[in-house]
């Protein structure tokens, strides 16, 4: 079967796009003494820039956005995709959509059956996803932002860092013996021993664990400082001896023996 000219045409724009796009971070002039309004409107649209012709984040053609160049900095998910690759869902969408057309003007019993089951799909694919994000938001509020809460201030977190930047929380750190919980601290930090000792009782206490459960690391000499607290096993000859001294001090709470500090 022949391709029909119009999805031609759109497979060839997409190849020129991709062929000419080479600009780091993208720009549209839409001077109003230029062009149309719809012109200008067409041309974001095909090329992936954002309808307003304004800059919301530092996304390249083929580079996801790292900064957001918003006054608010509450720039959307969107805005962070290359823009090469927002051009591309805009030109699927519209070729999806004439597709659709053909499709239905030609067999439309059969283009029928086939958009029941994609929305179906759809529906699904949407329902898991809404229910991960409600499970993950439910996850973090329980754990990650009260640790964030109690300790980024103490540790010398930047204002504004988002919890999860920089607070690492396995969802499975209760039933698998290999997850580990890290926080990444900055590098300037040392810690006094009181400072550990708060960190250490702060994250126990916020994960719902004892502290003398946990296997402490303090690794502040890598390329990345951070934490990190793995639940220790019964049987770990290290901890076990440091639990029965405690014991036999008359400690009432044993202490754990930490590494790095």
């Amino acid at each position: 079967m022949p391709v029909p000219v119009w999805l031609a045409m759109l497979g060839g724009g997409v190849l020129v796009l991709m062929l000419t796009s080479r600009r780091r971070t993208p720009k549209i002039y839409a001077r109003r003494d230029t062009g149309t309004r719809f012109a200008r409107a067409l041309w974001r649209a095909a090329t992936g820039a954002h309808m307003d012709g304004k800059l919301r984040t530092d996304a390249g053609w083929w580079e996801r956005g790292k900064v957001d160049l918003t006054p608010n900095k509450k720039a959307p998910r969107w805005a962070y995709l290359p823009r090469g690759v927002r051009a591309l869902i805009r030109w699927g969408s519209a070729a999806g959509l004439a597709l659709w057309l053909w499709g239905y003007a030609s067999a439309p019993s059969i283009t029928g059956a086939v958009t029941l089951v994609g929305l179906a799909v759809l529906v699904g694919l949407i329902g898991r996803n809404t229910y991960r994000r409600v499970k993950s938001s439910r996850f973090e509020a329980r754990y990650v932002l009260p640790i964030h809460e109690a300790l980024a201030k103490r540790v010398g977190i930047e204002p504004g860092t988002k919890a999860a930047e920089w607070v690492h929380v396995p969802p499975d750190f209760r039933t698998n013996p290999r997850a580990v919980v890290m926080l990444v601290v900055p590098p300037q930090f040392t810690g006094s021993p009181q400072l550990r000792q708060e960190i250490n009782t702060t994250v126990a206490g916020r994960l719902g664990v004892n502290l003398y459960d946990l296997d402490i690391e303090y690794n502040l000499g890598s390329a990345t400082p951070h934490i990190t607290f793995g639940m220790a096993t019964a049987a770990d000859p290290r901890f076990r001896v440091v639990v029965d001294e405690d014991q036999a001090a008359g400690a009432d709470q044993p202490t754990r023996r930490q590494k790095g500090a």
